[in-house]
């Protein structure tokens, strides 16, 4: 029997790694034949873009600048160096965090915003700004009560029946959607934070956690919470906070106003994300506005927001609970009870978000080098609206989704199948990314598999042949882009009996 191997090249400087090869001797393959891949060397586009002084600059607005000097035009300064498909998670990242840490709550419309660069289901780059106002802590759509009710309009909130065990898990409401990750806050005003006149508990907080299922379990602990701001006891005793790098801890202000007579200018406690900071404040009567504690946001954190009381509704009663939640939650936002409020007169240091959203907006990049590697044709847009969102009109190329590469034969029939598209693929062979030797800089892909693999050609009878096609796909059997000279050598030789 004769096992002779034909070794063809063959080779393509098609962009989207097309094989279209012509020959002017024949190829004969005898009948039961058949073919593998012996190696593949390729160049992908890998096309990158070298940010410096020149062009490292990206601005954005929110809202037009205030009297105040608040609002206005940011500047989000990408780190200088060479990007290509490597870098789109840390180019992501870097937007995301950089442009949200530009947010102030001290512009009214940037406060309850949040920007997002992502790629879209097309691969397109798209950049959003959307604003949500205060959601009232009530029962129901989307915050949960755990033996808390609210009363008075669902204005005030406290214990439903009375837990003695000073226990977090008995008594708190939380916060079903994420914390924002652009600028907001938490609030709660203090109406009521009394003894216990009979060795009961008494103590209010509000608090921030990672720990969304234990909160749905009612499993949640104080030391669970990566911030919190809470009384305990009574009123002689000062503020105390908890950061995710300091466990409780004293402050050094004590509440000044707390019981029902003086509601109208009660304490306000406060967390609030703002230019990249989460702070802990209280806001006390006299426009005066205490900094507890300050740390630096964790970006990659998803925060839910948490209120308790600890004691009996006679003692223990907060009004005006507020959260910002993500407008990006993945979640649909159900039935919560969103309230845009004026400016509290008697507090104004508390941040009002109280205006017209409807404001200028814009995005505009520094040069076409940055615009055009994002997938845009144009550097600058703008337009007067309230939620804002900008498209690349082109796929953004170094996106790479797959795990390997597929050589599929386009016109030689041969024995083999794939599940996505549910049948014969004519598939030659796989070429898996975690054995690629790769140039990450130029893109250069070369791959030899140690074994050869032979796959059957569904030929009965010999063929003659001056042209064989195939081409080089993604996982999910799309195009990928090379530049350059491509090329696949194959051997074919007539099947083992």
């Amino acid at each position: 029997m004769d096992f002779s191997k034909k070794l063809i090249r063959l080779h393509s400087f098609d962009n989207a790694a097309i094989f279209d090869c012509q020959f002017q001797d024949e190829i004969l393959i005898e009948e039961d034949s058949e073919i593998a891949m012996q190696s593949v060397s390729l160049k992908r586009d890998n096309t990158d873009v070298i940010v410096d002084t020149s062009n490292d600059t990206i601005k954005f607005q929110i809202q037009n600048i205030t009297g105040a000097g608040f609002g206005g035009e940011k500047e989000i300064i990408i780190d200088h160096g060479t990007y290509s498909k490597t870098h789109t998670t840390d180019l992501l990242k870097q937007l995301n965090e950089k442009g949200n840490s530009k947010l102030s709550v001290k512009a009214a419309i940037e406060f309850g915003s949040q920007l997002l660069f992502s790629l879209n289901t097309d691969d397109k780059l798209q950049y959003e700004t959307k604003r949500l106002p205060f959601a009232n802590v009530t029962a129901g759509g989307d915050c949960t009560l755990v033996n808390m009710s609210t009363t008075n309009n669902n204005q005030r909130l406290h214990q439903t029946t009375e837990s003695r065990t000073g226990r977090l898990a008995d008594s708190y409401a939380f916060g079903d959607k994420p914390f924002t990750n652009g600028c907001g806050v938490i609030r709660s005003r203090i109406r009521k934070f009394l003894a216990s006149p009979d060795a009961g508990h008494s103590g209010i907080g509000i608090g921030l956690t990672t720990q969304i299922e234990k909160l749905k379990d009612n499993t949640i602990v104080f030391n669970d919470l990566d911030y919190c701001l809470r009384l305990a006891i009574d009123a002689s005793r000062p503020y105390v906070f908890q950061t995710p790098t300091q466990g409780f801890t004293n402050s050094a202000i004590t509440p000044l106003r707390y019981e029902v007579a003086t509601v109208s200018t009660n304490d306000y406690m406060e967390i609030q994300l703002s230019e990249g900071t989460i702070k802990l404040i209280v806001h006390q009567n006299g426009n005066v506005e205490n900094l507890i504690a300050s740390h630096t946001h964790d970006f990659t954190k998803k925060y839910y927001p948490v209120f308790y009381c600890l004691g009996k509704q006679t003692i223990n009663e907060t009004v005006t609970n507020r959260i910002n939640f993500s407008p990006f939650s993945t979640a649909a936002f159900e039935t919560t009870e969103f309230v845009d409020e004026d400016v509290i007169a008697d507090l104004g240091s508390v941040p009002s978000n109280r205006g017209n959203p409807i404001t200028l907006k814009s995005l505009i990049f520094p040069a076409e080098s940055i615009a055009n590697y994002l997938g845009f044709a144009n550097v600058a847009f703008n337009s007067t609206i309230g939620d804002f969102i900008v498209i690349a009109p082109s796929t953004f190329q170094n996106v790479v989704h797959s795990d390997n590469y597929i050589i599929e034969m386009l016109n030689i029939s041969l024995d083999s199948y794939d599940s996505f598209g549910g049948g014969r693929k004519n598939i030659l062979g796989v070429i898996p990314i975690s054995e690629q030797v790769i140039n990450n800089r130029t893109g250069v892909l070369q791959y030899e598999p140690n074994t050869l693999y032979y796959v059957s050609i569904k030929n009965k009878f010999k063929l003659s042949l001056r042209n064989i096609k195939l081409r080089v796909l993604t996982t999910d059997l799309a195009p990928i882009r090379t530049v350059g000279l491509s090329s696949v050598n194959v051997l074919i030789r007539k099947q083992k009996n």
